[in-house]
């Protein structure tokens, strides 16, 4: 009888450490594709695998701001959760039902003629240029090699930050919030599936383009480049609620509708406009 029930405690502490290792096992992987594909720092607080229960958890992500901005974050999300079942982690492309993120936080700042979303859409375009060419950028590991095919991907409780930090010890701030953002088919069989890196370009470009419909609530000039940047990225196709309140706003001032896009103003002109 001792003899069983030390062999259950044994088992029960091994199947703990399995279940420890394995959740630092992706909370870095998760923090070496951020970094990998955004140029900045990622860091994740906590990763918890349901190998039993299908449901997964990932907590307190953190993408850090380009070196010389205010704000210590460019990107946070609270909580992430993905529905799989163990056997499908078996699979190559692995295939994931759904994934729902919450409680995202972006921050735009401009400080003097600096932006700190640019630095990051042009290391995600210098990756979509090294994808294209089949070269990867020297400095860089390519990571996890294993993609994934996603069938939906929800996205809720999104809210942008405009810092525009004017010199002089001006600033000027404002929030909105934006739409439920949802994606479909992320990712083929035929092709491989997506990996981490790819999906991490996919979610943040998804997340700039809702905040770019909603242009009519941001800075004219700020709008107007933030699409004009998209449009060199590649497309991601992003649904959004068709309310009238969700597209109202989107107008000649340089924002207009993601999908159909305007070219960035000539020479960021309008960019610094105090409006």
């Amino acid at each position: 009888m001792k003899f069983l029930v030390g062999l259950v405690v044994v088992l029960v502490i091994a199947v703990g450490a399995v279940v420890f290792y394995l959740d630092r096992i992706v909370a870095t992987a998760l923090e070496q594709s951020g970094s990998y594909a955004l140029g900045v720092e990622t860091r994740v607080d906590s990763v918890s695998i349901g190998l039993i229960s299908g449901h997964s958890a990932i907590r307190g992500l953190a993408v850090a701001n380009p070196p010389g901005f205010e704000r210590p974050h460019f990107l946070q999300m609270e909580e992430g959760s993905v529905d799989l079942r163990v056997f499908e982690l078996l699979g190559d492309p692995v295939a994931v039902q759904r994934i729902a993120i919450r409680g995202v936080d972006v921050t735009l700042e401009r400080r003097g003629r600096q932006l700190n979303y640019a630095a990051i859409m042009e290391h995600l375009d210098q990756l979509a240029a090294a994808e294209d060419t089949g070269a990867a950028p020297a400095e860089e590991e390519a990571g996890p090699t294993k993609g994934f095919v996603i069938r939906e991907i929800v996205i809720e409780g999104v809210r942008a930050h405009a810092a525009l930090f004017l010199g002089g010890g001006k600033q000027k701030e404002l929030s909105i919030e934006v739409p439920e953002i949802r994606l479909e088919n992320v990712g083929s069989e035929s092709s491989g599936g997506v990996q981490l890196t790819e999906l991490t370009r996919i979610l943040t470009t998804a997340v700039l383009e809702a905040v770019a419909s909603q242009g009519g609530k941001l800075p004219s000039g700020l709008a107007g480049d933030l699409t004009g940047r998209l449009r060199e990225l590649p497309k991601v196709d992003v649904k959004l609620p068709k309310s009238a309140d969700d597209l109202k706003g989107l107008s000649d001032s340089g924002s207009g509708v993601v999908e159909e896009g305007k070219k960035a103003v000539e020479g960021l002109k309008g960019l610094f406009d105090r409006d």
